[in-house]
């Protein structure tokens, strides 16, 4: 029978991306919102700036400002300008995550909406980007309503947190082309995001594991050349294995496609193959494709 190689990664790159990645987090709880946007730009009162210097300049700035209720989905966010969030909600289990999407348009690291994660005290909890929607949240948080227990309730806390954020607009979506949206002096006045989701979810781990043992043996197979017999074995395993799972229930068939996959997963390169020791390097542009405000929150 003809086996079109081609055609399977797009099949499993689809299920990646429209199925699988999708189930792996289901929704416990929802969050209040709430928004406050400055008049002007405000000074820095995120990132690293916050334990060292202005810590007391958060505290004193942030309770005091008028907050408005959000209806989820709701736009926000005009170029090049600051809003700060307020969510509040249930946490209703100790293992619950924190998921937020203000408007990201992918997994791209640059060119959109970004933010900073924080406690009452104003100290930085994680950045929140296209990369890190998901927050696990620390037992306890410092300062004004931050952690506060619920009687009667096992397990389940009040939680206060704010989000700090900025409407950075998409100016490569013109590509060479001019455009108003590079300067904020010039930019519309207009909202270009959408928040569309600030909720507590679970983590269902198998499919976590599965969503990995697929993503390493597609990006293997792909790197291979078409001729190579470990590409066409690794091929016909996720074939094997999608055809396992249900679309319908991803959860009790994740297993299964796993069992399928563990033996490809485990057998190493052939043995002419090249050996390569690698070094790891992280680096931060200081502006790259956002502002140089921006360094602090992604360092933070």
């Amino acid at each position: 029978m003809f086996f079109d190689q081609e055609n399977l990664i797009r099949r499993t790159e689809r299920f990646l991306k429209e199925r699988l990645e999708k189930a792996i987090y289901g929704t416990v709880g929802d969050l209040s919102v709430e928004y406050f946007s400055p008049s002007e730009e405000p000074g820095r009162f995120s990132g690293a700036t916050v334990k060292a210097n202005n810590q007391e300049a958060m505290l004193s700035f942030l309770p005091d400002q008028q907050f408005l209720p959000m209806r989820l989905p709701q736009q926000w966010g005009k170029p090049w300008r600051t809003t700060y969030f307020r969510l509040r909600g249930t946490q209703p289990e100790p293992d619950a995550l924190l998921y937020i999407d203000i408007g990201f348009d992918d997994d791209w690291p640059g060119n959109q909406c970004e933010g900073l994660l924080f406690g009452a005290d104003g100290c930085p909890l994680k950045a929140v980007n296209s990369q890190n929607r998901v927050t696990r949240l620390p037992a306890e948080i410092p300062g004004m309503n931050g952690n506060t227990a619920l009687s009667g309730t096992v397990g389940a806390l009040a939680r206060e947190v704010y989000l700090e954020a900025v409407a950075i607009p998409n100016i490569m979506d013109t590509a060479t082309t001019p455009t108003d949206l590079g300067d904020i002096r010039t930019a519309p006045d207009d909202y270009v995001y959408t928040f569309r989701a600030a909720s507590w979810v679970k983590r269902i781990d198998v499919l976590w594991q599965l969503y990995h043992d697929v993503d390493v043996l597609l990006g293997i197979a792909k790197e291979l050349p078409d001729s190579s017999v470990r590409r066409m074995t690794i091929l016909c395993a996720l074939e094997d294995g999608l055809n396992v799972l249900r679309s319908d229930d991803l959860t009790a068939t994740a297993d299964a496609a796993r069992r399928i996959l563990a033996p490809v997963l485990g057998n190493h390169a052939h043995d002419s193959s090249l050996i390569a020791t690698t070094v790891g390097h992280a680096h931060i542009d200081s502006a790259w494709l956002w502002p140089l405000s921006e360094t602090p929150r992604k360092i933070a």
